[in-house]
């Protein structure tokens, strides 16, 4: 599935405002987007996916 401009923004904001939420759990998070529009977050304590395939900029 390719992903346009504005979802790959969106999906990209979502990212962001994930790795601050880890930061203020005081997680470190390195955020990983794979061609497969799915976001992977890596954590110390594991790793959590996220699906987010079909998301659209408005969902922001």
């Amino acid at each position: 599935m390719l992903v346009e401009g504005s979802e790959r923004t969106a999906s990209m904001k979502v990212a962001m405002r994930l790795r601050g939420w880890f930061k203020s759990t005081g997680e470190t998070a390195t955020i990983v987007e794979r061609p497969s529009d799915r976001l992977i977050i890596m954590t110390l304590t594991g790793t959590l996916r996220l699906f987010l395939a079909g998301l659209r900029a408005s969902d922001v």
